[in-house]
């Protein structure tokens, strides 16, 4: 599989490509979720994001958050949004209470795993082989999930022509809609 790191430390995005190597996966690499951005709207055949929680600019959840309403196409039609792995030095109960905040955020959102800093190829292993057993999601299911990204990117377009209070309520649905769609995603793929 292709797989995207981001993170703003240059050792870390070395360290984990070269095991993401090591595995048989073909890695690649940017400092910057804006970046990473641009990256996924380039490259459909991307099926996975390992990014940092924490970053300079903008963070891993903003990156999850506007993938999922990145259209990708491929010579079979509309690609799925890459499944996303956080990695995070943080703990629960360790750190800004801002921060273990955005930690549990993450968890809600629908990243497909939380891994701790450090962790090993081993424990990396596993988790790529899940998201590999589970890339295609019953026929059904993709009508219904292209369906929630269209209603999606509807939402977004009215975002952008109303006023701030309609923002916040379009906002909120946003990240429902974001976490039911990742729901749903891995509700299709477990029954294959």
């Amino acid at each position: 599989m292709k797989v995207l790191v981001v993170d703003d430390v240059g050792y870390i995005r070395h360290h984990v490509s070269r095991m993401l190597e090591g595995l048989g996966h073909v890695p690649l690499a940017t400092d910057s979720a804006r970046h990473a951005m641009q990256m996924l709207e380039k490259d459909p055949s991307i099926d996975v994001v390992l990014t940092d929680l924490l970053m300079a600019e903008l963070d891993g959840l903003w990156l999850f958050k506007n993938a999922q309403t990145i259209v990708r196409m491929t010579d079979a039609g509309d690609a799925r949004p890459p499944a996303f792995i956080l990695m995070s030095a943080l703990r629960a109960g360790s750190g800004v209470d801002r921060d273990v905040q955005k930690l549990q955020l993450a968890e809600q959102m629908g990243f497909v795993e939380v891994l701790a800093k450090p962790f090993d190829a081993k424990r990396l292993r596993i988790v790529l082989d899940n998201i590999e057993r589970t890339k295609n999601p019953l026929p059904g299911a993709t009508v219904l999930l292209d369906r929630l990204k269209q209603l999606t990117l509807a939402v977004h377009r009215i975002i952008d022509h109303h006023d701030d209070e309609l923002n916040a309520d379009a906002d909120a649905y946003i990240e429902d809609a974001t976490a039911d769609l990742v729901k749903l995603e891995q509700f299709a793929t477990s029954l294959v």
